[in-house]
């Protein structure tokens, strides 16, 4: 007895620490489930305020949804978004870590390079759509190469000021040791920039579908823009608001593996321990 009592103890406090925490998720769930029926609900008002023509209902592009997931053409459309996003995702990450990691490190580097990196990141992407139509013509390159522009950016800054915000005393550690180029990357700049390289990502994982989708529909490039132009070319609203919402789901679905994988990443981070504490 003497042995057991502790142990229920120690357990009744953990079941009851944990009920508060199941009580806020189960109130956070019925918190979206309410602006879920909340945003459907001022939907179907607005579907019969304006007309479906104009504004389909809910209902409607459910069913027009339905009839697109038993289309090739639709799945062509999101392979087609999918791989200019994450290909130029990729290219950009690829630039602009090394390069941002360097420019940081050197001081004559970073200050020579402030001015245009600082007029460069200000040109929005989408702007350079008649350029790169006219150079790759409406194709997956062209998406890539705005993609890769627009992404660029953010990452390059997060790189060089995360080298910026270095801890002193590991500076300090790295002159008083003199430690090899590949040691001080490996060891100390790689994982002290990881949260602002993952922050970076973020930002640039959702520009990436935005200016990708944006090629699509100015530039007349393969994929969900291009079927969201097409349908309401061809007077088909249901359908169009359809490709819309996949948009929309590509955007949670891509955040979401962003966060997982910022999660697994920095899972030693004060800020991602606590959350699981």
């Amino acid at each position: 007895m003497g042995i057991s009592t502790p142990i229920s103890q120690e357990l009744a406090g953990r079941d009851a620490s944990a009920r508060p925490a199941r009580r806020d998720r189960a109130r956070r769930t019925l918190d979206r489930l309410i602006a879920l029926v909340v945003l459907l609900a001022g939907w179907q008002l607005a579907s019969i305020w304006w007309g479906s023509g104009v504004v389909p209902g809910p209902l409607e592009v459910a069913g027009a949804l339905g009839r697109l997931l038993g289309q090739a053409q639709f799945w062509s459309a999101v392979r087609d978004t999918c791989a200019s996003t994450l290909i130029g995702l990729l290219v950009a990450a690829a630039l602009a870590i090394p390069l941002g990691l360097f420019a940081g490190s050197h001081r004559f580097v970073d200050a020579s390079t402030r001015l245009p990196v600082d007029f460069m990141r200000t040109i929005p992407a989408v702007t350079l759509i008649p350029l790169v139509v006219l150079l790759f013509g409406p194709s997956l390159t062209m998406k890539v190469v705005l993609v890769v522009f627009g992404a660029f950016w953010p990452l390059f800054v997060q790189a060089t000021y995360a080298v910026r915000e270095l801890d002193p005393v590991a500076r300090d550690v790295v002159r008083a040791y003199r430690l090899r180029t590949r040691v001080v990357w490996t060891a100390v700049l790689l994982p002290s920039s990881a949260p602002f390289l993952i922050t970076g990502l973020r930002v640039s994982t959702t520009l990436a579908l935005l200016l990708s989708i944006g090629a699509e529909i100015v530039g007349n490039a393969p994929g969900i823009g291009r079927e969201i132009t097409l349908s309401q070319m061809s007077a088909q609203p249901a359908t169009a608001y359809a490709y819309v919402i996949v948009a929309a789901l590509l955007g949670v679905v891509i955040n979401a593996g962003a966060a997982w994988a910022q999660d697994r990443v920095l899972f030693w981070h004060p800020s991602v321990r606590g959350r699981f504490a």
